[in-house]
């Protein structure tokens, strides 16, 4: 089971007279990502370092880090375990570090950058990933009433509604209830086509 953010957010910490900014963001693709990466990187281009990880797809199964300049895997690798001891997908984080003048090690880089993106994760929450499939439909208006009843008792609704000489729009079915929905489009006859999963 995977889980998204329930939102986005800028924190700050201080660790030891270094200051931490976590940038949290949520992201649907790798492209989306990387553009979050470097505006927090040109935002922030005078700090120590811009470390970040981010991890998308359905199943989580496309992920990337760096450390930025770190030692290696103290920012980066850390940071993307704590997206992914929360089975979080489509998120990323850019931990900025503007340096205060006392090492931390490679042990206190570790801990201090897992548990700022820990934090994050925890004051913004998460939800459940829910899969759906999104259907286009076209129904004369007569339909449309059953419709809308039916769909209802899945706690379904159409979206982008277009009324012309027929009723047009979408609907987006979560998986486990893609056979009942389809069941209703059959008895009802109603033209559908899957437009994305």
């Amino acid at each position: 089971m995977k889980y998204i953010l329930k939102g986005e957010l800028v924190r700050s910490a201080k660790i030891k007279r270094s200051e931490f900014i976590t940038h949290l963001f949520c992201v649907q693709d790798v492209v989306q990502a990387k553009e979050k990466i470097s505006e927090v990187s040109r935002l922030h281009k005078n700090a120590s370092h811009n470390c970040w990880a981010y991890i998308v797809g359905s199943d989580g199964e496309v992920f990337h880090s760096s450390d930025d300049g770190e030692p290696s895997g103290t920012a980066g690798k850390p940071i993307l375990g704590a997206l992914l001891s929360k089975n979080l997908t489509n998120a990323c984080v850019v931990v900025t570090r503007y340096f205060g003048g006392v090492k931390l090690g490679i042990s206190g880089l570790i801990d201090a950058y897992s548990c700022v993106v820990t934090e994050a994760i925890e004051a913004v929450g998460l939800e459940q990933l829910i899969c759906k499939a999104v259907y286009s439909l076209e129904l004369a208006y007569s339909l449309l009433d059953n419709l809308n009843y039916k769909l209802g008792l899945l706690d379904l609704e159409i979206s982008d509604v277009e009324y012309s000489d027929k009723v047009m729009g979408k609907v987006a079915v979560p998986l486990e209830l893609e056979k009942d929905f389809l069941g209703i489009m059959n008895e009802l006859r109603i033209i559908n086509s899957k437009v994305e999963d």
